[in-house]
């Protein structure tokens, strides 16, 4: 389509309120005269504040991934791309000479994006240009579809890359192999050669994974990198040339598929690289293939990472994630995000057998145990474990998506004996929906037979727990109570002792029918055998209904329903404190476990929780 041609407007012609082309469509709305563009509000505002503006026009896109200062939104798509730099950025000082004059401020040049939307060397030059010979530092995104080319403009800057602070590679692996004649990575790396003294941030990706064979970085910047705190690396499997010793941040993301032989020398490397970053505070893991293989049994030097706060693996095998966690000494104060293929079994696997250098555990003191409700698509009316969570005073940990077992009660119990020998200082148990009817009419866990089975195997669970003081069954499980004292406790005669002896706290919460039931029978009952048990009352039983108020669920229960004097009357006998109240407090969490790492599109911190 050729350009429009204007009239000239110097000869009083009227000014065209719209120009439509061959198609029909508007492809232009009239001419602004300088006399509108002056008045317009944006140029009324000082130069100062906007530049301010501008600059959030550019943070918006590029700020935000893995680590937030780090990554920026580029998408590989055939479609249009979320930013392009010359249309983006360079077409603002098209828009009139106010703004090219407030866009001479250098720090709106400092972050180079450098694309396919102009040519790579003039792009970068013409950045370098309007940043000037001072000291700014520089925050570069090499985006290369298609060439290797753009990254040896470095080689003809040496002053740049003694200013670079950040540095973001992304490039198509398959292209980048296409006749490269060498390594990968040395074809796309090998040009970074000059000391980088002010890099802090390394962000390396590789987009599609075409190699058969591992690819290792080869020496970065001549190993100069004295202040590198953040690093990335994105299909890469090796790092063997560079040495990392100063990391606070550390993403790996390998691939699950790998045609080469997975070595012990590839598990080394990665406990090398984290033996030699003992500073690391976030450390995410995903894909972990490339340097874990399922069947390593080999005895390994333990590494401590004294200073970690976040760790988080994903897209692993439970295999591999007991491997790496044999080898680590993790502090007390880490929030730990776990996410796996769990092995085929009726239990929780993930931990190794021994955890006496996990001491985030021993920090941890409650755990939730969430179940999900069957979802149409899957086309199943089996329930699951959603997620286990365990927190404490500064350590914490999340396991999301358990298995689809056909026997969820078989799974709760292995699993939760299994965390029995691993949670030592356990205080809270935490149950939260859906209730136990629902269970049971889905086939995963069998109608409760409160006077065989049912109360034998939770009494051998609860066994595990003895520093158990409250237990909270919200809207889950409430048959439970049964057996939370020994079957002969009304006896009058010595008998098995109390599963948990230190329990002095009982919360529920259901719909309506539900929770009458449940106090009704399981709780009286388990308070008249509690007081004969140990010749006290119980400490606390507290009550919340779903789906009334605090006291209209208090007023049904103890006037309207069945054996309502007995509720009102013996319970509070045999119980401190019986209240109904109108909320729980909510299970806590570690503001660790709100963040969102975003990747790409991806998140790499799972979700712990839906609601509120």
């Amino acid at each position: 389509m050729t350009p429009i041609e204007y009239p000239d407007l110097a000869d009083g012609s009227p000014r065209p309120d719209g120009v439509v082309d061959g198609n029909g469509k508007t492809a232009y709305a009239g001419v602004v005269s300088q006399e509108e563009i002056a008045l317009a509000f944006i140029n009324t505002l000082p130069p100062e504040t906007l530049v301010q503006i501008f600059k959030f026009v550019r943070q918006d896109v590029l700020q935000a991934g893995i680590f937030p200062d780090t990554v920026n939104r580029l998408e590989f798509e055939t479609g249009p791309r979320t930013w392009r730099t010359f249309q983006n950025w360079i077409s603002l000082l098209h828009v009139c000479h106010f703004w090219r004059d407030t866009m001479t401020d250098p720090s709106l040049w400092i972050t180079i994006v450098v694309d396919h939307s102009a040519d790579p060397l003039r792009l970068f030059t013409y950045f370098l240009d309007r940043v000037g010979l001072g000291t700014i530092p520089l925050r570069v995104h090499f985006d290369s579809k298609s060439e290797v080319a753009p990254l040896s403009i470095m080689q003809s800057y040496p002053q740049a890359v003694a200013r670079l602070e950040k540095l973001r590679i992304r490039s198509d692996l398959k292209a980048l192999s296409e006749g490269a004649g060498v390594s990968i990575t040395t074809a796309a790396l090998g040009a970074l050669t000059t000391a980088a003294p002010l890099l802090k941030y390394l962000d390396i990706t590789f987009c599609s994974w075409e190699n058969d064979l591992p690819e290792d970085v080869p020496i970065l910047f001549g190993n100069q990198m004295p202040c590198l705190s953040h690093l990335a690396l994105e299909n890469i499997t090796g790092w063997s040339g560079t040495t990392f010793s100063n990391l606070t941040h550390l993403f790996l993301m390998g691939t699950q598929y790998v045609d080469f032989e997975v070595s012990l020398v590839h598990y080394e490397m990665l406990l090398g690289l984290l033996k030699s970053n003992t500073r690391l505070q976030v450390f995410l893991l995903s894909s972990p293939t490339p340097w874990i293989h399922q069947d390593m049994d080999e005895t390994l030097e333990q590494v401590d990472l004294p200073n970690l706060k976040q760790m988080g693996i994903s897209n692993a095998d439970y295999s591999q994630i007991r491997r790496l966690l044999s080898n680590l000494v993790l502090p007390r104060d880490l929030c730990l995000s776990i996410s796996g293929e769990p092995d085929e079994g009726e239990t929780l696997t993930v931990f190794p057998e021994d955890t006496s250098r996990l001491h985030v555990l021993d920090d941890v003191t409650a755990l939730q145990i969430d179940f999900s409700e069957p979802k149409s698509y899957r086309r199943t009316t089996s329930y699951r474990v959603r997620r286990f969570t365990g927190t404490g005073s500064s350590g914490s940990f999340h396991i999301p998506e358990g298995p689809m077992e056909e026997s969820l009660e078989i799974y709760i119990h292995l699993s939760l004996r299994r965390l029995g020998g691993v949670l030592r200082n356990l205080t809270e148990l935490w149950f939260v929906g859906p209730n136990v009817a629902q269970i049971v009419a889905s086939g995963s866990v069998g109608v409760p037979d409160l006077n065989g089975e049912y109360k034998s195997r939770w009494r051998a669970t609860f066994a595990t727990f003895p520093s158990l003081e409250k237990l909270v069954l919200d809207n889950s499980l409430l048959n439970m109570v049964h057996a939370l004292v020994p079957p002969d406790a009304l006896e009058g005669v010595p008998g098995t002792p109390l599963p948990c002896p230190s329990l002095r706290r009982i919360w529920i919460s259901a719909t309506t029918s539900t929770l009458f039931d449940s106090v009704r029978g399981g709780l009286l009952d388990f308070a008249v055998r509690y007081h004969a048990s140990v010749g006290r009352p119980f400490h606390e039983i507290l009550i919340h209904c779903m789906s009334r108020s605090a006291s209209t669920a208090q007023y049904f229960l103890t006037s309207w329903m069945q054996m309502g004097e007995e509720v009102s009357e013996t319970l509070p006998g045999l119980v401190e404190k019986f209240d109904f109240v109108s909320r729980f407090p909510s299970f806590e969490l570690p503001s660790t476990a709100t963040m969102s790492c975003v990747r790409n599109g991806k998140n790499f911190w799972p979700t712990w929780r839906e609601y509120a």
